[in-house]
């Protein structure tokens, strides 16, 4: 119990690390005199790392003594480095600061999603996995409801965003160290030889490459990175949430209780998507009924983005006409139902993955998903950072017109992706029951083997 209380504490301080920085944006912008696109490199290189350094985690998760240690040093890791961030004297610095920290998060991510998938069985792996979402970004919400409003203010001479990131690192040390310590992984399912081989880096790095051969050829996998390349491009985009409500004229504590709103109904929305899919898996059995769970939540994020970031109104036009907590509660709304609807799809793909692998090579296969994902969408934020500036934003410029050229890079950046993934999700109705099959001819064969010896 208290091994899996300090792994979702973690979780939680994982997703909160990864959104502090945009939620800070615009305390950032001002306290080094960087563009949107810059902010965006921010994320960028933290994105880039993190999604590199998934393919050695993964390697390392499976063949480590206890994967709950893995977790905890990572943890360890990226609180020492957010400590480093808060005290950061150039962007130059809080760059590469970023960047480091995106390596210490991938190490933990394989690792956390292999240790769940071992603990539930196929039928109420949605829900597992949506449970999960719901604990990590609810760490999220809470960083991102504090953070924007706090970001901007001072203590005792201290920026707010700088005194936020000591707070988290320090909580990430704290928690690290003790998952490392205390934390118990049972490997069920696992030899103990593979479990406590020991690796040196270049055995290190024939592991990953042998893994990452082996996880390669199911096509399932194959698919749902295509689809998370693009899929993935909107949640960085959406990075500019609070950056486009401060800069539509919303303040700094309205801008931090809509985007907490967003970020809450993200959390509802993963542990919704896991009922869904889990009740439609059993009416629409090897994989169909998860497979209609995604395309759904894709579909229904497109017109809500455009409606949030192109139609509704903002504070800067309507001068006083519609009143504020109008406005508030219109947005909060809007970006509830939108975060709500199209937050499924992440626990969908890690059942679909988890369902069409041994347990062995589950970490392998969690990491080169988000490498692939990752990489191809790390340059997102500084895709939707650029967008902004080509349609219209302008450094010197306050008013209206950079916030809705901010609200339309980030519209685009979220529906053109989002449609082509839906389309891409369709081939898993025809490739998903095949590695299903092929998974348990495998499962069979080892175990005629067994009977044999």
């Amino acid at each position: 119990m208290a091994t899996w209380f300090l792994l979702y504490l973690v979780s939680m301080l994982e997703r909160a690390d990864e959104a502090l920085l945009p939620a800070c944006y615009a305390a950032v912008s001002r306290t080094f005199a960087v563009s949107p696109a810059q902010l965006g490199k921010l994320t960028t290189f933290r994105a880039f790392t993190q999604s590199v350094f998934s393919l050695p985690a993964g390697a390392i998760a499976d063949r480590a003594s206890s994967r709950c240690t893995v977790v905890g040093f990572a943890s360890l890791s990226w609180g020492i480095l957010s400590l480093l961030v808060g005290l950061s004297t150039s962007y130059d610095v809080l760059l590469c600061l970023r960047a480091c920290t995106g390596a210490a998060l991938a190490t933990a991510i394989p690792a956390t999603y292999a240790l769940l998938a071992d603990s539930t069985n196929e039928a109420s792996a949605g829900k597992a996995f949506g449970l999960l979402h719901v604990i990590s970004f609810a760490g999220t919400a809470l960083c991102t409801l504090v953070a924007t409003p706090v970001s901007t203010v001072f203590f005792g001479g201290v920026e707010g965003w700088r005194a936020l990131f000591f707070w988290i690192g320090l909580i990430s040390v704290i928690a690290g160290g003790a998952l490392a310590m205390y934390g118990v992984d049972d490997r069920r399912h696992r030899s103990a030889p593979t479990a406590t081989k020991a690796l040196t880096p270049m055995q290190l790095l024939r592991d990953t490459i042998h893994d990452s051969k082996y996880v390669m050829q199911i096509s399932t996998l194959q698919i749902i990175c295509a689809q998370g390349a693009l899929g993935s491009m909107p949640w960085k985009a959406l990075f500019f949430f609070a950056l486009f409500l401060q800069t539509a004229g919303f303040t700094d504590f309205e801008a931090g209780l809509v985007t907490g709103v967003f970020l809450g109904g993200n959390a509802i929305g993963g542990l919704l998507g896991g009922y869904i899919s889990d009740a439609l898996a059993r009416r629409f059995p090897a994989g169909v009924g998860r497979v209609m769970t995604a395309q759904m939540s894709v579909i229904a994020g497109i017109p809500l983005s455009i409606l949030i970031f192109d139609v509704l109104p903002i504070p800067l036009e309507v001068n006083g006409s519609i009143p504020r907590a109008h406005l508030v509660a219109l947005f909060s709304f809007v970006a509830g139902l939108m975060s709500i609807c199209c937050s499924w799809c992440g626990g969908v793909n890690n059942s679909l993955m988890s369902a069409v692998i041994s347990s062995e090579r589950r970490s392998a296969m969690f990491a080169f998903d988000r490498f692939a994902e990752g990489v191809m969408s790390s340059f997102s934020s500084v895709l939707v950072g650029q967008l902004a500036e080509w349609i219209g934003w302008r450094r010197d410029d306050d008013g209206v017109s950079n916030a809705r050229a901010l609200g339309r890079a980030i519209s685009l950046a979220c529906a053109c992706p989002w449609a082509i993934c839906c389309c891409i999700y369709t081939l898993l109705y025809y490739v998903h029951p095949r590695d299903l099959r092929k998974l348990k001819e495998e499962l069979r064969e080892v175990d005629n083997n067994n009977n044999k010896v």
